[in-house]
């Protein structure tokens, strides 16, 4: 093995950590504050994957269309699905526990969270998540009310 290369500095400001990479290594997601951002390698082009409240690290689906973070946006830390372009996501946990810190199973089948039950941590497994991905993939229109035409 030779020696490693020159660094590359993709941030100048401060406030940026957990650094991840997905799994097939095209893409790479880390925290600056408490936004998500995502960078696509061979463009160089940088998305804002999820806005405020971010709490913790993110994890990419097995096939790297998705990212699972924590958040605290409801008052309890819960954790979330989202589009890793950021055009959609999804709350999955919003309950009284602290529910973080989530790991996606390699086979795309769930997720290991910790969860914190009865005052005590412990680890749990989410699983059928395939319905929420494809809700993700295929959001609900928005139905309007509109009157009848006039006769």
């Amino acid at each position: 093995m030779g020696p490693c290369r020159r660094p590359v500095q993709l941030t100048t400001d401060s406030g940026n950590t957990y650094p991840v990479f997905s799994n097939g290594g095209g893409q790479l997601a880390w925290l600056h504050g408490t936004n998500a951002v995502v960078l696509d390698r061979a463009t160089n082009r940088r998305t804002t994957a999820a806005r405020g409240n971010i709490t913790y690290r993110v994890s990419w689906s097995p096939d790297d269309r998705f990212l699972a973070t924590e958040s605290d946006a409801w008052g309890s830390v819960g954790i979330y699905i989202i589009a890793a372009d950021g055009s959609n996501a999804l709350l999955m946990t919003k309950t009284m526990h602290p529910t973080g810190m989530p790991s996606w199973d390699p086979k795309g089948g769930g997720m290991a969270v910790a969860s914190q039950r009865d005052g005590r941590f412990g680890v749990w497994v989410l699983g059928g998540l395939a319905p929420y991905l494809d809700r993700l993939d295929h959001p609900p229109q928005i139905k309007t009310f509109e009157p009848p035409a006039a006769p």
